[in-house]
């Protein structure tokens, strides 16, 4: 090969990878821009849209197409107490990641963080939906509610007293018979000494616990 065939193979080679270097310099410019962007918008979404998600089922009051468990639970109590209730006191499931479930008027089970563990409220002096990080709720001082299941005058609970913080601090589940008329509660060792306390009542409910989420499935169609 002559000198002037090795220049020009040598400037080839230099221009190409010139233009390869160029080349990456701009893609990996690129990348790192949308990259950023992305990371940009990920994060506003998700600082705005938790601010702004209410999960408010309105088609629970739906009279042509009423949902049966919100029906049911408008049943156990008396027009006048109904006509004390908030509209929304049927429909506010949450906000953001807190959750609420009515029961029988005016009490309902909080959740936060996770559907699985709740507390129970009395929620007669709520007002406004809207702003009820601002409004005065009743704590019934029973927490870490697993499962339950209701009729019109009682509540039963499964409780799971420490035991979403580790099993070496679990202590057991609780058993508790909730009263709605008289705000009182009883509790249990066990699962059959609930049963069996819950038939001498006369309970008219379902005398099967079930979980937080699947109470809450009742609510949609």
């Amino acid at each position: 090969m002559s000198d002037e065939g090795g220049v020009v193979v040598v400037v080839v080679v230099v221009v190409k990878m010139g233009l390869r270097a160029n080349s990456q310099r701009e893609y990996l410019v690129e990348y790192n821009r949308l990259g950023i962007i992305s990371f940009l918008s990920i994060f506003i979404v998700s600082c705005i849209c938790p601010c702004t998600w209410f999960d408010l089922r309105n088609y629970t009051s739906d009279t042509n197409n009423p949902n049966p468990q919100i029906e049911l639970l408008k049943s156990y109590v008396s027009g006048e107490a109904l006509s004390k209730a908030n509209p929304d006191y049927y429909a506010f499931f949450g906000f953001r990641d807190w959750w609420r479930f009515p029961l029988v008027y005016p009490y309902s089970i909080h959740t936060i963080d996770e559907v699985n563990y709740g507390c129970l409220y009395d929620e007669r002096n709520i007002t406004d939906y809207d702003d009820i990080n601002n409004q005065v709720i009743i704590d019934m001082g029973i927490c870490e509610i697993t499962h339950l299941t209701l009729d019109k005058d009682y509540l039963l609970l499964q409780v799971e007293e420490g035991d979403r913080f580790g099993a070496s601090q679990a202590v057991g589940p609780e058993f508790i018979i909730f009263n709605f008329n008289t705000a009182e509660k009883t509790t249990f060792n066990s699962k059959d000494e609930l049963l069996a306390e819950a038939k001498k009542l006369g309970f008219g409910g379902k005398l099967e616990l079930m979980t937080l989420r699947e109470y809450d499935n009742l609510f949609w169609k």
